[in-house]
């Protein structure tokens, strides 16, 4: 069984800096699978080729990940990663059927699921935001109480609904408690806020056990960035908020 190559490697199996690797694997490797000590054929990678790590030399071409094996092993290696694949993808299907809060481990036992809480600070106008925006996956949680306030009142950031604001505090605080609980079915949590003082910001990590990432911005920076936000109506106001956050602000230890 002949193991064809994905259209993205074909160029690459064909170059001759893959050819002389090859060749040198199969020498090192005394032309013997190194599986089943029949005749080596085929030169496998450890580390299975993809898009994104073809152009990785260490990946594509370092010794390490390369290996000497006769056409039947190398078949049975890549058969037994696709049933690798279809189990791990039951595990996940299992997963989503399992209650809140929990998960299936390698060996498919259930444990508790495990958070990587990550609390975004800084001041308004210094693109927390589109930090979180950048790095955020599809199933992650993001708290943000501005947010928050446009999900109970179906408006804009730009709509007067600081009527909501302690009903948003409180759905909030309810929500870091299923935090700290770890109650809360996905793997990354974001959590966007000013906390400028040092001592809330900290209680905030060690209650919820996250980690602390600062947006470095200087008070110039956000306010142009707040002026050139259409989003934001009240220039004036959203000024002061920024000149507030600033006087309140406090330096880590």
């Amino acid at each position: 069984m002949v193991i064809i190559a994905k259209p993205y490697a074909i160029k690459f199996y064909k170059s001759k800096q893959w050819l002389g690797v090859r060749e040198y694997v199969i020498r090192r490797d005394n032309y013997l699978c190194k599986v089943c000590g029949k005749p080596a054929e085929e030169v496998h990678h450890i580390i299975h080729l993809s898009p994104k790590n073809i152009t990785n030399p260490i990946i594509a071409l370092g010794e390490d990940n390369l290996i000497s094996v006769c056409r039947d092993c190398h078949f049975k290696i890549h058969r037994e990663d696709i049933i690798k694949k279809v189990i791990e993808s039951n595990k996940s299907r299992k997963q989503s059927e399992t209650r809140q809060g929990y998960e299936f481990d390698e060996e498919g036992n259930i444990v508790q699921t495990t958070n990587n809480v990550f609390i975004v600070w800084g001041s308004p106008g210094s693109g927390k935001t589109t930090y979180v925006k950048s790095k955020m996956n599809i199933g992650d949680m993001v708290i943000d109480l501005d947010l928050i306030k446009q999900a109970i009142s179906m408006q804009g950031k730009t709509q007067a609904t600081d009527n909501l604001l302690d009903a948003s505090i409180k759905i909030r605080d309810f929500i870091y408690t299923l935090i700290k609980n770890r109650e809360v079915d996905t793997k990354t949590i974001w959590i966007v806020a000013g906390l400028p003082k040092r001592e809330e910001r900290e209680k905030l990590k060690e209650y919820l056990k996250a980690e602390l990432i600062y947006i470095d911005a200087t008070i110039e920076q956000c306010i142009i960035r707040v002026k050139a936000d259409a989003d934001r109506l009240d220039k004036d106001l959203q000024i002061d908020i920024v000149n507030k956050w600033w006087n309140q602000y406090q330096r880590g230890e």
